[in-house]
């Protein structure tokens, strides 16, 4: 009878610490869900073109689909041919359209559509990114779980889009 006792308190004393770890975990993620709102809004304001984002956007922050298309020398915003190559790349990535919760895109703030004119070759082209954020728990930074761009040229024909657009 004493025994049983003591397994029922063990119990107790285990299922309250993981009640109470989860909660914290919870409490965490919805604060680390706020700075990635406030991460994306100040992007979108503070970001006047492509070129800007070299700001705020580092490699560690990109999903394994993204990484798979796009390496470290090629994250790179400061040309017109990085930007454009950026946005062809990402044609490539295979978004598995998964529901997140406390998701952040770049497009839901009015302030700043991510679109930049860009020239290649001598052909004049605008670039549209609308990037996706989810928050990390164990970092300030979100992730950058979905990118979608498209490119479209001077006569305003959609070039090639990624798969999502």
């Amino acid at each position: 009878m004493r025994l049983d006792f003591f397994k029922k308190e063990k119990i107790i004393k285990y299922s309250i610490l993981v009640i109470l770890a989860v909660g914290l975990l919870s409490i965490v993620y919805k604060i680390r869900s706020i700075e990635c709102y406030d991460y994306v809004d100040n992007l979108c304001y503070e970001c006047n073109d492509i070129n800007d984002l070299d700001d705020y956007i580092e490699y560690n922050m990109l999903s394994n689909e993204i990484k798979k298309c796009i390496t470290k020398d090629e994250l790179d915003f400061s040309s017109d041919i990085s930007i454009y190559h950026i946005a062809e790349q990402l044609t490539n990535v295979e978004n598995h359209k998964r529901i997140k919760t406390y998701t952040c895109s770049s497009n839901s703030f009015p302030h700043s559509p991510l679109h930049q004119q860009v020239i290649v070759n001598g052909t004049q082209y605008v670039v549209y990114y609308n990037i996706v954020f989810s928050p990390r728990l164990l970092s300030s930074k979100p992730k950058v779980v979905e990118w979608n761009a498209y490119v479209k040229d001077e006569n305003n024909n959609i070039c090639f889009s990624s798969n999502n657009v």
